[in-house]
């Protein structure tokens, strides 16, 4: 019994039985310095977040030194899902601009590792950093459902997105992003794992 009670545990908490292991913002570091075909670790130039808004995607880019600028994004889709025929992209906040392009995406004419989507906004993002910008995809008046996990997808050099920064100016993408699991997730996990201190234990 605790054997089962335990495996019914860790398999809502992987999202085995069909829920969603997490549906929380999904943060990437940006610690790989981009040189055309070229990827270096580094440490972390700040992060990219994305996060569920409805329908819509919530970007937001913070920078560890505030003082500098950012002007292009580069991100991936899940290629599986992606194009969808009669749907546009649009994005609005501190970007103004959004081109599509699967697999045409270039960071600093990186070849092996091409993006789909191109963010940007004409003399770099506007507001002040951090930076926040919401995506959505539409049809006429009818929103397709994102959700973060549609851009958690990596080229085939491993980067999850690639940000422009300005002050040198420098490629930086990354890598392995930080799933945030759900509070639900949490709570199930919890009281699976309080159940089985509940059973009865057996005598030696």
């Amino acid at each position: 019994m605790r054997r089962l009670l335990l495996l019914g545990t860790l398999l809502v908490g992987t999202g085995v039985l069909g829920l969603p292991a997490y549906a929380g913002p999904i943060t990437y570091q940006l610690n790989t310095v981009i040189s055309g075909n070229t990827l270096t670790p580094t440490a972390s130039y700040g992060t990219v977040t994305y996060a569920d808004s409805g329908a819509s995607v919530v970007v937001t880019i913070d920078l560890a030194d505030h003082d500098n600028g950012a002007s292009q994004l580069t991100m991936n889709w899940n290629d599986a899902k992606f194009p969808i025929a009669g749907y546009s992209w649009s994005v609005t906040g501190d970007a103004n601009t959004i081109a599509t392009l699967e697999n045409g995406e270039q960071a600093d004419g990186d070849t092996s590792g091409k993006f789909d989507v191109l963010i940007s906004r004409n003399g770099g993002f506007t507001g002040t950093e951090p930076y926040s910008f919401t995506i959505s995809l539409k049809q006429g008046s009818t929103a397709y459902d994102l959700d973060p996990t549609d851009f958690n997808f990596k080229t085939a050099d491993g980067l999850y997105n690639a940000l422009l920064i300005d002050c040198t100016p420098i490629w930086v993408g990354s890598r392995d992003p930080t799933l945030v699991p759900e509070p639900a997730s949490f709570a199930l996990l919890g009281l699976g794992l309080t159940a089985l201190g509940f059973l009865p234990r057996r005598m030696a």
